[in-house]
């Protein structure tokens, strides 16, 4: 009878040390999610770029922000906006009319897309954004380069990678 009272006695105290182990381990989950929430960037891009919001930011938050309103104008479908972001000289080059436009980004974007960086560089007073764009629905994906240069808050222009 004593074996078997320090056979359960003995199980009883392993399932409080694995209860109490797994318990420490959930706490210490809780306190590295909170701490990544902490570090995680809370920048928020403005629905209202003026001057003033655009001179709080730094450069590549300034030159992400418009890229994103690139790619928010093609997911949107608002393709003259779009178009009306690129640089003068690359649209004459690659899209003469806003129409050619329209054809390269519907063959050349998915519907459903996620945009990855993948860099971020400055040569002189051009910004480059490599990017990799992701076909949510076939899981496929190919990266480009974005060209962007920053004239004064708000005024800039875009070319990228035509292929």
């Amino acid at each position: 009878m004593k074996k078997k009272n320090r056979i359960l006695l003995l199980i009883i105290v392993l399932v409080l040390i694995l209860i109490i182990s797994i318990l420490i381990l959930n706490s210490q989950k809780s306190k590295q999610t909170a701490t990544e929430a902490k570090n995680t960037s809370t920048t928020t891009y403005f629905e209202d770029s003026n001057k003033e919001k655009l001179s709080e930011m730094t450069e590549k938050e300034r030159i992400t922000f418009y890229f994103s309103k690139y790619i928010e104008y093609i997911e949107n479908g608002n393709f003259e906006e779009a178009y009306n972001m690129l640089y003068g000289e690359f649209k004459n080059t690659y899209f003469k009319t806003l129409e050619s436009f329209e054809d390269y980004i519907e063959t050349k974007y998915p519907e459903i897309m996620a945009i990855n960086y993948v860099s971020f560089q400055t040569e002189g007073p051009y910004y480059i954004i490599s990017v990799k764009v992701e076909d949510i629905i076939n899981e496929t994906n190919f990266e480009q380069k974005f060209i962007l240069r920053e004239y004064d808050y708000n005024n800039f222009v875009l070319s990228f990678q035509a292929e």
